[in-house]
């Protein structure tokens, strides 16, 4: 059997014409083999090295002068150094898309200087620890990235708000940003409100953040009526309740409620004026039943759900849950931890939700008699029981491990699309 560098090095006789390449969790694969794979493909257009442990400046010196590449994944390649990134941005001139995430010693105020010279419509430098103010305040620059429409700050903790303030007011164009971990306070909802083009964000990732006050928050949401995804998950000192989400409107497709203080009133809401939503994590929200006297119309005004978690939702009712079989979309579901949940559950699981693909479920009140009757009932559903943090059926991965994949694409092959349904639940390549 070929190693991974054997099996890479094929391509660099076979595979000149590649326009596509996704190389991720390659943790294995060495740069000198990538390097030399590189230097053969001169149409390459989109590359993928996210999670490849072993890459260095080297691999991003190959590129050719007035390379056509437009997209690179570089997450978590920490071997790799600013010069790297500067030879990378001055050999690919054409570079719409990028991704640092956590490559600190890659992103400092010379490489961000560099790429407000590129026309990126995606930047992403999430747990950038280098990233301070002034390197941000470059992308303040009339000249700087135009077209910005994707940015992730997000776990950068030298940044105030203030200057996340300034971004979101200058990048008009803005439709997703990822601030999650950052210091919010009244300036940014005062930025959105001000903002010429604010109803262009689409997406809002806040999970973590701190220093922001309810009020805060509801005039921020106020100030982007036009979200489709909202993550709200985790948020520190700061309560988001039923008067927050009720800020939150019909356009709505994707949210993160994660250890929030919403109750049955908020299911209500959503019901009532979310009705394109699918997906929906409302994990360890405690004051959740899920009650058919508390929310009527739940989940029947949310028709298309396809994605739920309800881990650890302890007053989640059972009655509550097979409800949830009127959900023809339902795709995945997480009822694990959630100790009112018993044998009746899974039963009308097997019986009732032929839709459904991936069901998690543990510590419930279970028995091994149903378990069995589900599995041979539904063979085809994937299952994972949580016993102590590890997927219990054989042979199955936890839902978060990433994989490690090869995918190539030639210039006279399709260019590889998912659908939005697979689109849903994939990782960073979609």
């Amino acid at each position: 059997m070929l190693s991974i560098d054997e099996m890479v090095l094929t391509l660099y006789f076979e595979c000149s014409a590649l326009e596509q390449l996704d190389l991720t969790n390659m943790s294995n694969l060495s740069a000198s083999s990538v390097a030399e794979l590189i230097s053969h493909i001169p149409r390459l257009k989109w590359l993928s090295l996210a999670g490849c442990t072993l890459m260095n400046d080297d691999v991003l010196r190959r590129f050719a002068a007035d390379s056509p590449l437009e997209y690179i994944h570089l997450g978590n390649c920490t071997g790799i150094s600013a010069d790297g990134v500067r030879a990378l941005t001055a050999s690919c001139r054409k570079l719409r898309h990028i991704d640092l995430s956590y490559c600190s010693r890659a992103v400092t105020e010379s490489t961000v200087r560099e790429l407000c010279k590129l026309p990126l419509e995606t930047l992403r430098l999430r747990a950038c620890s280098e990233l301070n103010k002034s390197s941000v305040q470059l992308l303040l620059y009339a000249t700087s990235c135009p077209d910005l429409s994707d940015l992730d700050l997000s776990y950068c903790d030298n940044l105030p708000s203030s200057t996340v303030a300034n971004i979101l007011y200058h990048h008009t164009h803005l439709r997703k940003i990822d601030i999650s971990k950052l210091p919010l306070d009244s300036a940014i909802p005062r930025a959105l409100q001000t903002r010429p083009n604010a109803t262009q964000l689409r997406s809002l990732c806040l999970k973590a953040s701190r220093q922001c006050s309810e009020a805060d928050l509801i005039a921020l949401l106020r100030s982007c009526p036009q979200l489709e995804s909202l993550n709200l998950s985790q948020m520190q000192r700061i309560e988001v309740t039923d008067k927050v989400i009720e800020c939150i409107g019909p356009t709505m497709r994707k949210l993160y409620l994660e250890k929030s203080n919403i109750t049955d009133h908020s299911l209500q809401h959503l019901a009532r004026t979310c009705h394109k939503l699918i997906k929906l994590d409302i994990s360890h929200c405690l004051c959740i039943a899920m009650s058919e006297e508390a929310a009527p119309d739940w989940p029947r005004g949310c028709p298309d759900l396809q994605y739920l978690s309800l881990e650890h939702c302890k007053y989640a009712e059972s009655r509550g849950v097979q409800r949830l079989g009127m959900l023809s979309g339902l795709r995945f579901l997480n009822i694990a931890e959630c100790v009112l949940c018993n044998d009746q559950v899974l039963a009308c699981i097997a019986d009732g939700f032929p839709w459904l693909q991936h069901l998690v479920f543990g510590f419930n009140k279970i028995s091994e008699t149903q378990k069995q009757h589900l599995h041979s009932a539904r063979p085809e559903l994937q299952i994972e029981e949580r016993t102590s943090g590890v997927g219990g059926r054989a042979g199955m991965a936890p839902p978060n491990q990433a994989q490690p994949s090869i995918y190539l694409r030639t210039s006279a092959e399709r260019a590889w699309k998912r659908t939005p349904a697979e689109r849903l639940f994939a990782d960073h390549r979609t």
